[in-house]
């Protein structure tokens, strides 16, 4: 099993379509808000997918840190994936390392660049095996 923790917004709110339907309780603007966050959820589905088929545990859940990412008090999201065939974490890392996201949504932090970022000391993305 892996399990990820982000700084960015990855909520799974199930927003797949543009527009909004008619009848909608949500305006067009909170629609909007919670289809970027399924799409940067989309985003991580879809990079793990490159190297297994993943199979969701547990879905990203929001939580604030106490010491996370060498920062205090932040908001995290994590969640954890099972897998059915060996790979490569350093492989992960390589195909996330400077994928485009969507910023702007329940991040606690400021960002340099509007990426997922596994290296350096702009971090915002950490994968790791768990029993």
């Amino acid at each position: 099993m892996i399990e990820l923790k982000t700084l960015i917004d990855i909520t799974e709110t199930n927003i797949h379509r543009n527009n909004r339907p008619p009848g909608s309780s949500m305006t067009q603007e909170e629609w909007d808000f919670k289809r970027n966050q399924q799409r940067n959820w989309s985003t991580v589905v879809q990079l793990l997918g490159l190297r297994f088929q993943p199979i969701i545990i547990k879905s990203p859940i929001m939580s604030i840190n106490q010491n996370a990412f060498n920062k205090e008090n932040i908001t995290i999201w994590q969640c954890q994936f099972d897998y059915e065939h060996e790979f490569s974490i350093e492989f992960l890392n390589d195909d996330f390392h400077m994928i485009p996201i969507i910023m702007g949504l329940n991040e606690s932090v400021n960002l340099s660049q509007s990426c997922f970022l596994t290296s350096g000391e702009n971090i915002n993305l950490v994968i790791h095996k768990i029993v």
